[in-house]
């Protein structure tokens, strides 16, 4: 007996040891991006209310941590680049094994696709590599890769080598990638934006596009999209179809047409975004045919939020005990905006981050062409009555978000504010400087056209001070 028992783990011990290292190389050489935007979504033990599920569209669009601060909902952001319907569908069958929502939200922007995925396989993977394996897994990889019109399409095939096996099994899939490990394959980061992404920064003037009332015909992705409402109804899931705003065209707003037409066969909510007044195209594009810039999300978000509070039974989880660490990753989640913040060059990429409720602004504007000008809407969108300011230049206007208020200055006065007492003063050699509470936060040089303040009811209150002078495209770009 005790032979056969040194045998057995002598056989045993031997195949543990390899298994775990396989398992650690796996971890090692595996691609971060998927760990990166959705670990944080395993890691957590607590139920999810909320889920969001779509492609970048949603990504850009909606922000769980500004749902969580102004609503209590916990939400995750479980979209992914350039995904289809089908692979929607089996992101978030795996996702309702980790955890069991109240509501699910789906984005239906490429409802129109008769593929199952693009032939960009790695965002596949990073959809899915995060993801155990797991029956649901196994019923993934064989039913996406089982697909005679990416055949037909994409006769190149795909930017990476399409099996099973490298989507059940990292290791598989990214044995190769000794060469290309770096710092973050070894101390990896994770977002703190629950799977949202702000960091596309600009504004763009959109396309037009011309109404239509025409729906498609039948495609691939209608019949995922009504598996994604089957199986939601099927486990008791309340579902919200939705397509989010951008520039359509004729395409996109038959996708949108459809959509309302499957949530009426279902029975379920669709809001159809396209032609809303929820966002103002003008500033609220970061490109000029498809996505948000964080302006645009942030107003989507802010309508979500309200909708699902009105709408569904979602608890406010701020006062959960279970859920207090979420106020950590408010706090963590705040420091990454004021960095995001920091890291702008542009004047218009500023003014449009200052579209946000929890961030308060002082601005110095030298000229007046910048409210008469090209800056004008990007002013207002942030809350300012540009008729209010002065025919000439200097002016400061204080965006105080904590007592809800707009002040416009000129030189010599003083307003107060939770965060001191503002004021615009000229020095000596005809510059300007704004102080709070008598101290130079911010000395505009000669050539400076605008200069910013940020403030945050974070420990950084005041945490950005920003310079710009008139580049020669005549863009305000940040002084050096």
């Amino acid at each position: 007996m005790k032979k056969a028992i040194k045998t057995t783990l002598s056989l045993l011990i031997p195949l543990a040891l390899t298994l775990a290292m396989l398992l650690g190389l796996s971890l090692l050489t595996e691609q971060k991006d998927s760990r990166y935007e959705y670990g944080p979504f395993l890691a957590q033990e607590e139920d999810f209310d909320v889920l969001f599920f779509g492609t970048s569209h949603m990504i850009y669009g909606v922000y769980p941590m500004e749902l969580w601060q102004d609503y209590g909902i916990v939400s995750y952001n479980l979209a992914g680049h350039g995904i289809h319907i089908p692979t929607v569908y089996w992101v978030m069958k795996n996702a309702l094994r980790q955890t069991k929502p109240k509501l699910v939200v789906v984005d239906c922007y490429l409802l129109e696709k008769q593929t199952k995925m693009f032939n960009n396989f790695s965002q596949v993977h990073q959809s899915l590599d995060v993801f155990p394996l797991t029956l649901t897994k196994v019923r993934t990889a064989f039913d996406l890769l089982d697909d005679a019109a990416f055949d037909a399409e994409f006769a190149g095939g795909a930017d990476r080598t399409r099996t099973e096996l490298g989507l059940l099994w990292n290791f598989a899939q990214y044995h190769n990638r000794w060469t290309e490990l770096g710092q973050d394959d070894f101390s990896p980061k994770y977002t703190v934006e629950k799977g949202a992404e702000s960091f596309n920064v600009d504004v763009a003037v959109p396309r037009t596009s011309q109404p239509t009332d025409a729906v498609l015909e039948e495609t691939t992705g209608m019949e995922y999209l009504r598996r994604i409402v089957e199986d939601c109804q099927r486990e008791d899931i309340d579902v919200l179809l939705v397509y989010l705003p951008f520039p359509p065209g004729e395409t996109e707003r038959m996708e949108a047409n459809t959509a309302r037409m499957i949530a009426a066969e279902y029975g379920v909510d669709f809001i159809d975004y396209l032609d809303s007044d929820v966002v103002d195209l003008n500033t609220d594009c970061y490109d000029y045919w498809s996505h948000l810039n964080p302006s645009g999300a942030r107003k989507v978000t802010d309508h979500l939020g309200q909708y699902i509070r009105e709408r569904y039974n979602i608890p406010d989880r701020r006062g959960d005990a279970s859920y207090a660490g979420w106020y950590d990753d408010y706090v963590a989640y705040t420091e990454y905006k004021l960095d995001l913040l920091e890291e702008q060059t542009m004047l218009k990429n500023y003014l449009v981050l200052l579209q946000d409720k929890h961030l308060s602004a002082c601005l110095y504007l030298a000229q007046s062409d910048l409210w008469f000008g090209p800056y004008r809407a990007l002013l207002a969108n942030i809350g300012i009555d540009t008729a209010a300011l002065p025919a000439q230049g200097p002016a400061l206007v204080l965006v105080d978000r904590l007592a809800g208020s707009v002040s416009v200055l000129q030189p010599g006065q003083e307003v107060d504010s939770g965060f001191g007492a503002f004021s615009l003063s000229q020095v000596e050699d005809g510059t300007y400087s704004v102080r709070v509470n008598g101290i130079d936060v911010l000395l505009a040089d000669t050539d400076a056209v605008a200069g910013i303040v940020a403030m945050s009811n974070t420990d950084r209150a005041l945490s950005t001070a920003a310079q710009f002078s008139s580049g020669p495209d005549g863009e305000s770009k940040m002084t050096e």
